[in-house]
């Protein structure tokens, strides 16, 4: 996998992904890869596979659904999968025992095909405060600026 971060500091994206923002990602991007790979890592070894030239199109698949079961946000998954998905890009700049099966991780389906439909918020979610707890705070608010504003102005002031 040193070979591959090498190449993400260092050289342009071999063929340049959906959803990226540039031909190169920012060290920011590298740094936010590592635990995604480590995770990607961590799987295949649990798995048995002790390198990446050993993946096949079936462990990418079993890959996927060990990444939709898990407890995440819908975010964090697809951060995953994209990782596997930059990873597969630079095959041909990294060395044949660290590259990944030459078709395309999971045919080249889009996150919606692989994860399902991303739920848009549709706005606040949080309820609002009722109208006469609002008034209270309202009035004690207006209280602290005009009653009690001075006196504690002052006694900062003091200290």
């Amino acid at each position: 996998m040193k070979y591959y971060f090498w190449q993400l500091i260092n050289h342009d994206t071999p063929v340049l992904l959906r959803n990226s923002q540039g031909p190169r990602p920012s060290i920011r991007t590298v740094n936010a890869a590592f635990p995604k790979i480590v995770f990607f890592v961590k799987w295949l070894l649990a798995d048995g596979i002790v390198s990446p030239d050993e993946v096949t199109g079936e462990d990418l698949e079993r890959y996927l659904d060990f990444v939709d079961d898990a407890e995440n946000s819908r975010d964090s998954k697809e951060d995953l999968l994209h990782e596997i998905r930059r990873l597969w890009s630079y095959r041909t700049r990294i060395p044949a025992d660290a590259r990944l099966p030459a078709s395309p991780p999971w045919g080249g389906d889009d996150m919606i095909d692989l994860l399902g439909a991303h739920r848009r918020h549709a706005g606040n979610k949080t309820p609002r405060i009722a109208p006469q707890v609002m008034e209270v705070l309202l009035l004690w608010a207006l209280r602290f600026v005009q009653d009690f504003a001075d006196d504690i102005i002052a006694a900062a002031i003091e200290e």
